[in-house]
């Protein structure tokens, strides 16, 4: 779904960068000029509705600031899904994306790219869709040396540690 354009979104929105916030220009409905636009979703992102279709705050926020839609993601580099500030936001592939999610909450070895084979620890990332295994370890802090690496050289600075 295409998203409307800098034009559209700046005739019905005010964005301050500094806070990541969008407000209402003109009175809509039972909104008020100058009231907070949008609302949270049960997974922490804020979505305001435009023209009859919600759309995500954070790819509205790049439009407003840039003039362009992304055709990629966009990574909250903080990881609060509702702070939208401009210089909280970047550009990032899936697997960009992904690479610097925090670590799953399922994940009861305790560390980003390890888990349990065997009785050993076992190490693996995914990159570019393709997953590769680093070794097993006797101790999970090994595992996790081995994924930080991998992760290092694949990603970058989109890595997160966990």
């Amino acid at each position: 779904m295409p998203y409307p354009t800098q034009d559209r979104i700046k005739e019905l929105l005010h964005y301050c960068p500094h806070t990541g916030r969008f407000t209402w220009i003109k009175a809509r409905g039972n909104k008020a000029s100058g009231s907070p636009a949008g609302y949270t979703d049960p997974k922490g992102y804020v979505y305001i509705a435009i023209d009859k279709k919600d759309y995500a705050a954070h790819r509205l926020a790049w439009i407003y600031t840039h003039g362009v839609e992304l055709q990629d993601e966009i990574d909250h580099k903080n990881h609060v899904k509702d702070d939208n500030r401009i210089d909280n936001l970047r550009p990032a592939t899936h697997a960009q994306n992904c690479a610097h999610r925090r670590i799953r909450k399922d994940n009861f070895v305790g560390y980003k790219g390890v888990q349990l084979y065997r009785g050993k620890y076992a190490s693996r990332i995914t990159v570019n869709g393709r997953q590769r295994r680093l070794g097993t370890f006797n101790t999970p802090e090994e595992a996790y040396i081995a994924y930080l690496a991998a992760a290092q050289d694949a990603f970058g600075k989109f890595h997160h540690p966990g």
